[in-house]
C-alpha cells in the first residue's frame, strides 16, 4: 500500500453511527464553533445541548446516562476526547473529527449540521453551517459536499438533474436508516423535481415571513448559547459546592483530632 492510499484510509468515516452518537457528536462539533468559551462541553452542558429545541431535527429528550454512554463509545471509535481539568474540575469533552477524519474547518461545520437536522437543501445547508463557519456561496459549499461525498461522507439525494433545493445527506447512518432517508426525501419532492430548472430563474424574494424565520433561528441560537453557559456554571457550582463539603469535613476532623 502506497503513503497516498494509507492516507485516505486514516481519513475514511466510520460504518454507522447510532442516532445519540450522532446526536452528540453534531453538538461537539456545533459547540465548537458557536461557544468556543464554555468548550469543551461539560457533561451536563452536552445533555443540555443535545436535547434543546432549536436547531435540532428531530427533537430529542435523553438521559443523562445515554448521554454518557455515547461519549464514552465516541471515545473508543476516536471521534471523541475526555478532558481532565488540572484545576481538578468536572471532567470535559471535545470531538476529535478534525485529526480522526482530517475535515477542514467549513467541512466540520457542514458534517456538523447534517449530524444535528439530517437530510436538507443546500441552501439551508449554507445558511445553517454560516452559523459556525461562514460559506460565501452556494457554489463553494457543492464543492465542499462534492468532496465530502468523494470520500463517503455525503450523498446527494435529489436526482441528478435537478437544479434548485438539491438535498443533501451524511452517511452514517446504518442501512435501515439510510433507505428510510432516502424515502422520505422521494416523498417530498415536487413532481417536477426532475426537470432542470433554467439556470438564469431568479431566485425568490425574501419575504417578511422569511425575515422573520432568520431573525428567530438568531434568537433561538442566542438561547441555545446561554443554555449551555447556564449548564457549565451550573456544573462549576456543584465542584464548588463539594470542594466546600471537603474542607468543612476536613475541617471538622481537625477539630476533632485535636480535642475540639
Amino acid at each position: 500500500m502506497n503513503d497516498e492510499s494509507t492516507a485516505e484510509s486514516t481519513m475514511a468515516p466510520p460504518g454507522t453511527l447510532d442516532r445519540t452518537e450522532r446526536r452528540v457528536l453534531g453538538v461537539l462539533v456545533e459547540k465548537a464553533f458557536c461557544t468556543p468559551d464554555y468548550y469543551p462541553l461539560t457533561a451536563n452542558a452536552t445533555i443540555s445541548a443535545c436535547n434543546q429545541k432549536s436547531n435540532r431535527h428531530p427533537m430529542m429528550t435523553l438521559e443523562g446516562h445515554e448521554v454518557d454512554e455515547a461519549l464514552f463509545r465516541l471515545r473508543s471509535a476516536s471521534l471523541a476526547i475526555q478532558v481532565h481539568p488540572a484545576s481538578g474540575r468536572t471532567e470535559r469533552w471535545k470531538h476529535n473529527i478534525k485529526e480522526a477524519w482530517q475535515l477542514d474547518r467549513p467541512q466540520r461545520a457542514v458534517i456538523g449540521e447534517l449530524l444535528l437536522r439530517g437530510a436538507q437543501t443546500e441552501g439551508e445547508l449554507r445558511t445553517r453551517a454560516s452559523r459556525m463557519v461562514e460559506i460565501p456561496s452556494l457554489d463553494e459549499l457543492k464543492t465542499i459536499l462534492e468532496e465530502l461525498a468523494r470520500r463517503g461522507f455525503t450523498r446527494l439525494l435529489s436526482p441528478e438533474g435537478q437544479k434548485r433545493g438539491r438535498v443533501w445527506t451524511h452517511l452514517l447512518f446504518n442501512d435501515n436508516e439510510l433507505s428510510r432517508v432516502e424515502a422520505e426525501v422521494a416523498s417530498s419532492a415536487p413532481a417536477s423535481s426532475s426537470s432542470p430548472s433554467s439556470p438564469s430563474a431568479p431566485s425568490p424574494p425574501r419575504t417578511g415571513a422569511t425575515v422573520a424565520d432568520d431573525r428567530l433561528e438568531k434568537l433561538e441560537t442566542e438561547l441555545s448559547q446561554a443554555q449551555v453557559e447556564v449548564a457549565d456554571l451550573t456544573s462549576r457550582l456543584e465542584q464548588l459546592e463539594k470542594a466546600h463539603e471537603q474542607v468543612r469535613d476536613e475541617l471538622e476532623s481537625l477539630r476533632t483530632q485535636l480535642g475540639g
